[in-house]
């Protein structure tokens, strides 16, 4: 399930391996250097994690460390940059 609420820009976001054990990458494009913030969220909404980063123009790959402290299951990972916000859902499988 893939939920994107677009604006004008470009945002292409992925989340590979996914299924995750231990750690993963998100790997998105911009077409401008920005600042641009992660959440993690479990199936109930809470949130886990909370990153700023900034984006430079063009690829980034962002690693996501530390996944083994969750318990296996779903979990939403919300990017936001400005007005647009993209998510993915992450399975971790332990």
């Amino acid at each position: 399930v893939v939920l994107v609420k677009k604006a004008a820009g470009k945002m292409n976001v992925t989340v590979h391996p996914n299924p995750v054990s231990e750690h993963t990458v998100i790997s998105i494009y911009s077409e401008k250097e920005v600042m641009a913030t992660y959440v993690l969220n479990d199936y109930t909404g809470k949130q886990l994690l909370q990153q700023k980063i900034k984006l430079l123009r063009g690829n980034n790959i962002i690693p996501l460390t530390g996944l083994l402290s969750f318990p296996s299951g779903v979990y939403h990972l919300n990017m936001m940059i400005n007005e647009e916000m993209v998510s993915r859902k992450i399975i971790i499988h332990k």
